[in-house]
């Protein structure tokens, strides 16, 4: 009996395939769609659990370590282990280039590394191979943030974090063997708009800018999902209501605002129209603008969904920045925010730079032996090479 179910459990399982498959590029390697597809079938569901039951244990390292993509660190570091330390009051790992790879005449360029995760997974097991191929191909001392995670931080703990570490940084550079005039800022996912929110407080204190920064498919809103790229069917491994539940979680601490974010019913109508035609001139109707907005008085969240530290694309102006680099993904939901942001620094005189892969959300993670995919090793040359061309 259990061989006659097991059996069933197999045959569902290659239809399942069957119908998965199509979605990725038939140019992608076949060995490359198969490990995006164990990716997805294995996270997504369990993502949905954890959402349903709404437990507080999200963000616990060992979940981490089960969906690590990444090879372990070694591999891809060999000439030393990664240095635990604080600045600025938080937990970082440090990841040096090795000594080959340096330049005896200068010290090395900094990146501070906000990895992605939804503000509520992501750490060291999950991204740690990326900061280490950074710092090789970079040839950077690498300071990866482990910054505190939601349900049990949130808003605006992230962001303190990320901004309490690039100023230490900025601060402590000589002592961290840093060249203080080479610091930038690389972020995935999440991770990418934290960068942004970083910068954006800078400016607002009056900070002298970053060298750089690098937004590799980054989350910058969450209260209009009437972009192409929401309704493009090829997209995968990210979902809408997977962006809606990582940012109730990070707002709220709980899932009272997923209804809400993935209905798109949380701004009031002036706001509506502020943001979505005159800021980011979507050029929306009347009809379209009220079925993303509220008659009744605004949500008790719209100001924090609002503020540029939480989704910086909310922000009034995007001028002053450091020269940015802009990684998409074609089959990304992400995809047409990040390209509206270069826009918007493009516009606001800044030098931007954009690069797509034909890959998932979340590719940058798949680098080094065993699981490492070719956007991935091409996104961290050309990391590299802005930073080479801009720091």
């Amino acid at each position: 009996m259990f061989c006659y179910v097991l059996s069933i459990v197999f045959l569902l399982w290659l239809v399942y395939v069957y119908t998965t498959f199509p979605r990725y590029p038939q140019s992608m390697p076949l060995r490359e769609r198969f490990i995006f597809y164990i990716s997805e079938i294995v996270t997504v569901p369990t993502f949905w659990k954890l959402a349903l039951d709404n437990i507080g244990l999200i963000s616990l390292p060992h979940l981490c370590r089960f969906f690590a993509s990444s090879p372990p660190i070694r591999l891809i570091l060999p000439h030393g282990r990664p240095e635990n330390r604080t600045l600025g009051g938080v937990s970082v790992t440090i990841f040096r280039p090795p000594a080959s790879n340096r330049d005896a005449d200068h010290r090395p360029r900094g990146v501070v590394y906000l990895h992605g995760g939804g503000w509520y997974l992501g750490s060291i097991y999950s991204h740690g191979a990326v900061a280490a191929q950074v710092a090789v191909k970079a040839k950077a001392v690498v300071v990866f943030v482990n910054y505190r995670l939601s349900p049990e931080h949130i808003f605006p703990a992230a962001v303190d974090d990320c901004f309490d570490v690039t100023e230490a940084v900025v601060q402590q550079a000589d002592e961290l063997g840093i060249d203080p005039n080479r610091i930038s800022t690389l972020g995935d996912s999440s991770g990418g708009g934290l960068v942004l929110s970083v910068a954006l407080r800078r400016r607002a204190e009056r900070l002298r800018p970053l060298r750089a920064q690098i937004l590799v498919f980054p989350i910058l809103q969450c209260v209009y999902f009437g972009f192409s790229s929401y309704s493009n069917d090829r997209t995968v491994l990210i979902t809408k209501q997977m962006v809606t539940m990582a940012a109730s979680l990070y707002v709220a601490g709980d899932l009272r605002l997923l209804e809400p974010l993935a209905n798109g019913r949380v701004l009031s109508r002036n706001t509506a129209e502020e943001l979505l035609n005159r800021r980011w001139e979507l050029g929306l109707s009347e009809d379209q603008l009220a079925r993303h907005s509220l008659d009744a008085p605004p949500s008790e969240f719209e100001s924090a969904l609002l503020d540029p530290s939480l989704l910086p694309l909310a922000a009034k102006s995007m001028h002053g920045f450091s020269p940015t680099l802009v990684i998409t993904s074609s089959l990304d939901v992400l995809q047409s925010e990040a390209e509206l942001l270069a826009k918007r620094i493009r516009k606001a005189g800044g030098h931007v730079e954009e690069k797509s892969y034909e890959a998932p959300h979340s590719f940058f993670n798949y680098v080094g032996p065993y699981v490492g995919v070719d956007a991935a090793a091409n996104a961290v040359d050309e990391i590299a090479a802005f930073l080479e061309r801009n720091s």
